[in-house]
């Protein structure tokens, strides 16, 4: 029995997903890091929210690398598979979120780099998924 090949930009789906949530998670608990000082201590409520509806994005593309990418095909999720460049830009936009919240806040310039990195592999990931669709109905 031959195992197909693992799909394309699985593990930079998983990598962008797994530093988004590291992110949440680094604001929220390590009280004495610049992120937590610039993200979630001057409005706490705000901060929270945002990183809560980011953490929640980042779960559910994790999800999507376990489900469609790393799991059988008679498990995959064809609405959720056809639809992942939805997932992907709502992250590139969360991480946004948190740019200009850091920017905002007068952050350290450095502090920006993660964040823009990630928006800018997430918008790559989302316009290759989406094209990649595209040919595959055409």
């Amino acid at each position: 029995m031959t195992r197909e090949p693992l799909p394309r930009y699985w593990l930079s789906r998983a990598l962008i997903a797994f530093l988004s949530l590291s992110t949440v998670l680094v604001s929220m608990r390590e009280f004495e890091t610049y992120t937590h000082k610039v993200l979630i201590a001057p409005n706490p409520v705000i901060g929270s929210v945002c990183m809560i509806i980011m953490g929640v994005i980042a779960v559910l593309a994790l999800l999507d690398v376990l489900i469609n990418d790393l799991s059988p095909e008679a498990w995959r999720l064809r609405f959720a598979r056809q639809h992942r460049h939805v997932v992907y830009m709502a992250l590139a936009i969360g991480n946004a979120m948190v740019a200009a919240i850091i920017f905002k806040n007068g952050g350290p310039n450095w502090l920006l780099l993660q964040p823009l990195m990630t928006v800018v592999v997430a918008t790559w990931l989302a316009f290759c998924d989406a094209l990649n669709r595209h040919k595959e109905t055409t």
